[in-house]
């Protein structure tokens, strides 16, 4: 959490300059994937290298993570707004590779 707190900081800095969006719906991780990436996220409207808030609303931890690229279409459907590394998912909590969260971002 301590590595986090770069990216909170940024957050509330933008967060004076820019508008905030909220978003309610599915975040999705790969249980099974290996990747070692921390503090990173796929969205489909964030600009890419912004900051996004990731909320899980069953425990409130809330994480911050840089969108490095939008959503394959072709992978996940609609529901999905935000895909995790599964680092980030467990700081999360997350026990199924699809659950809720509220997410904010910036533009």
């Amino acid at each position: 959490w301590k590595n986090n707190q770069v990216y909170r900081n940024r957050y509330v800095q933008d967060r004076q300059v820019k508008k905030e969006y909220l978003e309610r719906g599915i975040a999705r991780w790969q249980k099974e994937s290996e990747q070692k990436g921390e503090f990173l996220a796929l969205h489909r409207k964030a600009p890419i290298n912004s900051i996004i808030a990731i909320n899980n609303p069953m425990n409130n931890r809330t994480l911050y993570a840089k969108v490095i690229g939008r959503i394959p279409e072709a992978v996940y459907d609609q529901n999905v707004i935000v895909v995790l590394s599964p680092k980030d998912a467990m700081l999360l909590g997350a026990r199924d590779a699809n659950f809720f969260v509220k997410m904010r971002y910036l533009k």
